[in-house]
């Protein structure tokens, strides 16, 4: 008897932690004209140079690019073989955008379903997962909530490319420093 029943807790215990493993849905972010002094280039970079530290960025950060016919970026992650995350750059000699475009095997809510999923409501969920880890970096000031919630992977990859970005934003302002 006391076998079985160390038997049972011992599984509702694994079922119970792995259920607090797996991450709460985030309000879905893009960021919108981010200053390219940001980088604290010490001479103004031009629309081309922008766009090459951006691709630089995205493709030393796994990411595949393609040119857009208006001129923006369409940047494509490939993650375990099976989530992939689209989107769209944005750029000139002042200010850069990343935006979601879509997602396949990512967790995504549509628009307007914020549904109480945890203890915590979504807001304060979303703050305090920020101060964690995007918060940090100068980019999320810049960051704009959508009404959709994604998986908070989106996120940590968002971020992640968009300080890439700024280390080559500041490595290319470096190249054109007149002499």
């Amino acid at each position: 008897m006391n076998r079985r029943l160390l038997l049972l807790a011992l599984s509702a215990s694994l079922v119970v932690s792995s259920a607090f493993a797996q991450r709460r849905n985030l309000p879905l972010v893009d960021l919108v004209d981010v200053p390219v002094a940001l980088a604290a280039p010490p001479t103004p970079l031009s629309a081309n140079e922008v766009r090459n530290a951006i691709i630089a960025a995205a493709l030393a950060s796994e990411w595949d690019v393609e040119i857009e016919q208006d001129g923006s970026l369409r940047l494509t992650a490939v993650r375990d073989f099976d989530n992939r995350l689209i989107l769209n750059a944005k750029y000139s000699p002042t200010a850069y955008s990343l935006r979601y475009v879509s997602s396949e095997n990512i967790s995504v809510r549509p628009e307007g379903d914020f549904r109480q999923t945890g203890p915590t409501p979504l807001e304060v969920y979303a703050r305090e997962w920020r101060m964690t880890r995007s918060a940090r970096q100068p980019e999320a000031k810049y960051a704009v909530d959508r009404v959709s919630t994604i998986h908070p992977g989106y996120e940590d990859a968002l971020f992640a490319l968009s300080a890439s970005i700024r280390r080559h934003l500041r490595w290319q302002s470096t190249l054109t420093k007149p002499s």
